[in-house]
């Protein structure tokens, strides 16, 4: 299904309108190895890891039902969900960009897009901005993740007051 809605994307949006940052945005939303693709594609490195992150942090409608999918009979609260997939999705994107802002790197000029495959193969010279990228990228989810455990226990240590309420009344 989302293959086909991505590729159904990607066909009506032929041409520059309204940019490439809002293509791969949109197609992150749904998938996120759709939309990690073609933010490899934009040539302002700053905005496409920051994009990246975000997508990291959100990981795709197309994760999300195989979520729901899999938490069938769980007590699973769906707005408090998608409330954390939102936030996390903000706070690695945007402490991605604060941290490029801190530490800019330097990517290579890649002779493709995708070409990251070279790199991690080892056909291309690494640079300390490389190491800061994964790096970015590890502080981002380590960062999620642990806002997301904050919330679960939170919400977790909420449901068994309300429970030990509830058996206190009956």
């Amino acid at each position: 299904l989302f293959s086909a809605v991505i590729g159904a994307v990607n066909g009506l949006w032929e041409g520059d309108w309204p940019g490439d940052s809002a293509r791969a945005v949109l197609l992150g939303v749904f998938e996120m190895s759709g939309g990690v693709c073609a933010v490899s594609r934009l040539p302002a490195a700053h905005t496409a890891l920051a994009l990246c992150a975000a997508m990291t942090g959100w990981g795709g409608l197309s994760v999300h039902c195989q979520i729901f999918t899999a938490c069938t009979g769980c007590p699973l609260d769906v707005r408090v969900f998608w409330l954390a997939r939102g936030i996390q999705a903000l706070v690695c994107g945007g402490s991605a960009w604060l941290w490029m802002q801190w530490f800019p790197i330097t990517l290579p000029n890649l002779s493709e897009p995708m070409a990251w495959r070279e790199l991690l193969e080892g056909r291309l010279p690494l640079t300390s901005g490389d190491f800061r990228a994964v790096w970015t990228q590890v502080c981002c989810i380590a960062l999620g993740g642990a806002i997301l455990l904050t919330v679960g226990y939170k919400i977790k240590n909420r449901r068994e007051r309300r429970r030990d309420a509830c058996q206190r009344r009956e």
